[in-house]
């Protein structure tokens, strides 16, 4: 082999090298700016052995509550189901203003209807007798 052939694939070979660590920095640059999204949405400790779509049967750490035995995907949705909420109530109040505030006021008279059938249930077991 020639001088210039091994001169070229040494400086192929690095370019290559080059090029691969870039843009595994650049990977981790950008996965290390989704780590908050990320801890949000799993919950960021685990303090007990609850997957995803199943409730934990131990604890990890003992300050493990009821909260963290439900479920991931339970957790997430309450984390994350105002935020979402929010934005697509701030989006349907400037889209379309009359629809928007229809449907809100259609969903708060079912809450409330079902939170007081809630709450007398509750009050009819924990008083029976009236």
């Amino acid at each position: 082999m020639s001088l210039l052939l091994i001169t070229v694939i040494l400086v192929v070979g690095l370019v290559i090298i080059y090029l691969a660590v870039t843009i595994w920095h650049s990977i981790a640059e950008a996965l290390c700016h989704l780590k908050p999204a990320w801890q949000w949405l799993s919950g960021h400790t685990a303090r007990t052995n609850a997957t995803w779509t199943r409730r934990s049967t131990k604890d990890l750490h003992p300050r493990a509550r009821e909260w963290h035995r439900k479920p991931g995907a339970v957790r997430t949705a309450a984390r994350t189901g105002p935020a979402i909420t929010a934005a697509i109530v701030t989006d349907g109040l400037l889209a379309a203003r009359t629809a928007t505030a229809a449907t809100l006021a259609v969903t708060v008279v079912c809450a409330a209807a079902w939170a007081a059938r809630k709450t007398y249930r509750k009050a009819k077991r924990w008083w029976p007798g009236r």
